[in-house]
Parts: C-alpha cells; structure tokens; sequence
C-alpha cells in the first residue's frame, strides 16, 4: 500500500499540487493537478437521530439513497491522483449500504489509500474483520462524549456500550494482527454541552488504544442546536482546553486535530476548491460538504463578527459525473469562479455562513 503512493501519476499529482498550491501559495483558479482528498458518500439512510445533524432539515428527496458501484466507477478515474479516498454518510452510516465493501474494493483497486466514518452501531464482527482483509487505511469512529447518558442524548438511537465493544474489538484486532493498519481515529463534534470533558477524551483515547482525536465545531443548521454551538462557547475558555489538549497530545504520543478558532477579522482561504471533491448517491459534485442544498445557517459573519440570525444559503454543486466526465468536472466554470471569488476574499453566500474560514470547524 505504502508503494502505491508512489505511481506515477500520484506522484505527478503531488508535485502540481505543492508548486501551485502548498508551497507557492498562488491557487490559481485553473489547476495541473486533481484533487487531493475525494469524498464518497455511501448511502443517504441513517440509524440515528441526532438532534444536531444536518439531515434534520435534509430535503426528503435526498433521503433513503445507497450509492451503487456503477456511480463509484465514474470517480473511478480520479483514484489514481488522490491521497485518500473518504467513504462517509454525510447523511447516514456506511454499514447500511449493503454494497459498502464492493463500492471500497473500487478504490482499493485503483491503488489509493481509504477511509470510511460510522458511528459504529451496525460494525459487527464480519464488519470488523473485513477492515483488515479488504486493507481499509482508516477507521473514524463518530464519538461525541464519553459519558454513557450524554453521548446517548447528543447521538440518539445509540446504545454505548455497543459502540464501545465494537471499537474494543477493531483494537484488539489490530494488535492480534500486529498491524500498522488501520489507523483508529475518533471524530468528536465539539457543542457547549460536552466542552468540558475534551481533556477526559484524550485519557480515554490514550486508554482504549485510539490513536488519532479529530475534534470539530458544531455547525449549526437548526433552531435547537443553537445554543450548543461552539460559538457559543467563550473563545478564552476553549483556549485554555485547546492547550492542555496539545500538552496531553505530546504526552501520551496521540495526534489530536484542534479548531484554530481564530476571531472573525482573519479571514483564512478556504482550501477546500483547491483540494476536495465530494461526491453524492446520484452523481452530484460539490466542492463541500457542507452545501449540497439549500440550508438555514444560525451564526454568519458581518462587519467583523460572529453574528446570530437565520441565513439561507444556496447549494454549492461543481456538476454530475452522470452528465460530465469527472476529470473535467475539477476545472469546469464553476470550480473555476468558486476559486476566484474566496482567493479575493469574497466569502460571499453560501461561505459566509461558515466557520471554516476562521478555524472554528
């Protein structure tokens, strides 16, 4: 696996990338180089209903999908430029798209290095056993607490103690196996209600043999995550929480991914253009996450500030890999124009609503 970063055309990929991007800083609007990171969602169902999701306000049209491997092989032709290959919901669990393995052997197959994110629910032993005979190089486990009744109230329709279990034996596995691979991450949504614990989570990581801590801000898209959010949180506070997690970090050798959480007058290029590209059940392209539809946003920036108020953002779609071939997608009109207008600076709708440009996400 280690050898297959280094094909020609990866290799190619990454010298473009670091002469016209991560070195030279100049991010023109038409690149040499294909993304970096693809994303692929695996399936729009879900097993749970979380109070903070974007799937609350998700439209129903978008909803019930599995992603089949017909539309995984017209991405296929970018696999071989990419670093990573991320299977995710956003909107639902990997492990509900019974094709889920056939859509991962597409990448493998194209030599890249994958990832997938679950909330762990439905990762039996098959599951588990088929991370290391099918070489995933990732696992990202959705952990949003450590207390059995707090993480149960942020994530409902889970049970604790069968997450746990899961990731216990993924874990144990490895070790059985005396494997580099794959490395056990957790994604932690930072919200006010659960700020407190980080520095425990870090223990707890450390305790259950996880090896990388990846801890995001809530972005809030409805009326009752409002006051949850990490905006809502006193920037000293989190702070002082983010150094001591750096401390523990060096301390018990884990690597800890933090918010910058930088104030709304330093305005930072998103890289997300010049990097990723995210890919949907029916072939949509988007540039982010994030913005696949039209969403309420509660938290926008003006003037200088964080500002609290409903804003409705448009989608941000690049195109259809069913109506454009997906190499041409990366350098089309709309990827070009999205890159000009936050090169400026312009973080004009749907960007203006989000964290990602001051380090809060």
């Amino acid at each position: 696996m280690i050898l297959s970063q280094f094909q020609p055309k990866r290799l190619r990929n990454y010298f473009w990338y670091l002469a016209q991007g991560h070195f030279s800083r100049l991010y023109p609007p038409e690149l040499r180089y294909f993304p970096m990171y693809v994303e692929v969602e695996v399936t729009s169902k879900c097993n749970l209903m979380c109070p903070g999701c974007a799937r609350t306000i998700v439209p129903k049209q978008f909803l019930g999908h599995h992603t089949t491997v017909e539309t995984v092989k017209k991405i296929a032709p970018l696999f071989p430029y990419v670093r990573l290959v991320s299977f995710v919901g956003p909107f639902g669990d990997p492990f509900l798209n019974p094709n889920f393995w056939d859509l991962h052997r597409v990448a493998k197959d194209a030599g890249a290095r994958t990832c997938f994110f679950t909330n762990a629910m439905l990762m039996s032993e098959d599951h588990i056993q088929k991370v290391f005979t099918e070489k995933t190089d990732m696992v990202f486990i959705s952990i949003d607490s450590i207390e059995p009744e707090l993480y149960e109230n942020i994530k409902r329709g889970t049970d604790y103690d069968i997450v746990m279990n899961a990731i216990r034996r993924l874990v144990s596995l490895k070790k059985e196996r005396r494997s580099m691979l794959p490395v056990i991450a957790i994604n932690y949504v930072i919200q006010k209600k659960n700020v407190e614990e980080l520095p425990r989570v870090m223990e707890f990581a450390a305790k259950e043999g996880i090896e990388r801590v990846y801890f995001t801000g809530l972005l809030v898209h409805n009326k009752e995550s409002v006051e949850n959010s990490i905006l809502k949180i006193d920037r000293s506070v989190l702070q002082g929480i983010f150094e001591q997690i750096r401390r523990q970090a060096k301390a018990l050798r884990l690597e800890a991914r933090l918010p910058e959480i930088h104030l709304p007058t330093k305005y930072m290029t998103c890289c997300a253009p010049w990097q990723v590209m995210v890919f949907y059940n029916n072939g949509d392209v988007s540039a982010c996450t994030h913005f696949r539809f039209p969403k309420p946003c509660f938290f926008y920036v003006k003037d200088g500030k964080f500002c609290e108020g409903v804003v409705d953002c448009p989608s941000l779609l690049m195109g259809n890999v069913n109506e454009e071939n997906v190499l041409d997608i990366w350098n089309n009109r709309k990827y070009r124009e999205l890159r000009k207008g936050l090169k400026n600076g312009c973080a004009e709708l749907p960007c203006k609503a989000c964290y990602y440009p001051y380090g809060w996400h």
